[in-house]
């Protein structure tokens, strides 16, 4: 998946430098680039989880995110360094219900732990009965 340098320069200059679980989402153009990042500065960060503040988020996609243009396509959030860089129970489960909320058939997790950053694509197999969260190569 190809994001924008200043996207990633974005994440790593906030989330990878903050506490871990913090958190924001992403967009991709119609070009089909990861392109656009909203870090979430009013989440609610606990030290196992990342709690986004759906209002402000909401907000956010509607005054700035307009379909074609640019479309809300992913959650981003920081692990803490003793943990692994993959997607949790819980981080696919929340992946899932916001594609279902949203029509959305295809949702990418970005990890970050300090500098590392890992790529998921959380998406439904067969009519929404499994589903499968593969890892993805992170390119400018």
């Amino acid at each position: 998946m190809y994001f924008s340098k200043e996207v990633l320069k974005t994440i790593k200059s906030t989330i990878g430098y903050l506490e871990p679980e913090c958190g924001g989402i992403i967009a991709m153009n119609q070009d089909g680039i990861i392109s656009d990042f909203y870090f979430d500065v009013d989440a609610g960060c606990g030290k196992s989880s990342y709690i986004p503040c759906r209002n402000t988020i909401q907000n956010h996609v509607r005054k700035n995110w307009n379909f074609p243009n640019l479309q809300f396509c992913g959650v981003v959030h920081s692990h803490p360094l003793c943990n692994t860089c993959e997607p949790s129970y819980i981080d696919i489960k929340m992946a899932l219900k916001i594609m279902t909320i949203n029509n959305i058939h295809k949702f990418y997790l970005l990890m970050v732990m300090g500098s590392e950053m890992k790529l998921y694509c959380v998406m439904y197999d067969n009519n929404q009965l499994n589903c499968s969260c593969k890892e993805e190569k992170i390119e400018i």
